[in-house]
């Protein structure tokens, strides 16, 4: 696997302009030997990277972070809810039970491909690549992610609402549904707040408040 170490970020305002697109744009950063990259940052989830991680560990407790698969009673965008059938064998022959399982990868908790949202005025995903092409490519399919094991990393909880609401003591926080956006510099006071350190290849997890809204 490529060393965490060959991957050197530039300052943002050096990084290469990609023609079409706004400063920042890291399409062709991960490509190697002329082959177009179909994973982006998900590169620098490699051996060390997990070794690293896992010597954090201290209890061995675990904490589920994915919704149960029929969270969402009304999902949106005309997406079908979770169609959960529990099959009965006997007719094969056998005496147990199967379950057939139908959903939409987008609802619940979300399994997103590098071609689940583009831009949408040119119609390009990760790496320029075209909605037609998407359609009969397999080129940035999810199946890229299964493939290398899944995303295994040092996961840092960011907690925003908690800082917010420290902060701001008696005031709403602003809605997880509205048009807020959390600036990068908010972010990095959280990180500040808590004493949390940054590695790279590190998941952030935000805690902006949804998860209270939807309950």
């Amino acid at each position: 696997m490529v060393s965490i170490d060959e991957y050197s970020f530039p300052a943002f305002d050096d990084l290469p302009s990609v023609p079409g697109q706004p400063q920042g744009c890291l399409w062709g950063f991960f490509d190697k030997d002329g082959n177009k990259d179909e994973l982006g940052t998900l590169n620098l989830l490699n051996a060390d990277t997990v070794r690293n991680a896992s010597l954090e560990i201290r209890t061995g407790k675990h904490v589920q972070l994915d919704w149960p698969m029929n969270n969402l009673e009304f999902p949106g965008f005309g997406r079908i809810p979770i169609e959960h059938n529990v099959k009965q064998m006997a007719s094969e022959g056998f005496l147990g039970l199967d379950d057939e399982i139908k959903i939409n990868t987008q609802t619940s908790s979300q399994w997103d491909s590098l071609k689940h949202w583009s831009i949408q005025k040119q119609g390009l995903f990760y790496n320029g690549l075209s909605i037609e092409d998407a359609l009969k490519s397999p080129r940035n399919g999810f199946h890229n992610v299964c493939e290398r094991g899944g995303i295994v990393a040092r996961g840092v909880l960011v907690d925003w609402l908690r800082w917010w609401e420290y902060h701001n003591p008696g005031k709403e926080p602003p809605s997880a549904i509205s048009p807020y956006a959390i600036p990068v510099s908010e972010l990095e006071d959280v990180l500040k707040f808590q004493g949390t350190e940054c590695h790279q290849g590190d998941v952030l997890i935000v805690r902006t408040g949804f998860v209270r809204w939807h309950k």
